[in-house]
């Protein structure tokens, strides 16, 4: 299922918990999780684990970005 995130809601200099981007974002703490996995990168290495506001939209939009596909020409979705 995709989903589109506010990304203004995410101030670039902050550093979030996994807790504080589920409810911002309003994902289950698993996803987070699971994103960790697909590389989103963390402050700290041992929990409480925590992410950079710049590194979290800079993952989001890269995966945003991946998702989108370039239609041909004469084709619709």
């Amino acid at each position: 299922m995709s989903k589109n995130y506010n990304l203004r809601a995410i101030k670039y200099r902050e550093s979030y918990s996994f807790r504080q981007i589920s409810e911002m974002l309003d994902v289950h703490p698993r996803t987070i999780q699971e994103w960790r996995k697909e590389g989103l990168k963390t402050i700290s290495t041992e929990k409480p684990f925590l992410v950079m506001g710049y590194d979290l939209k800079e993952f989001l939009k890269v995966r945003s970005k991946d998702r989108k596909t370039k239609l041909k020409d004469n084709e619709f979705y």
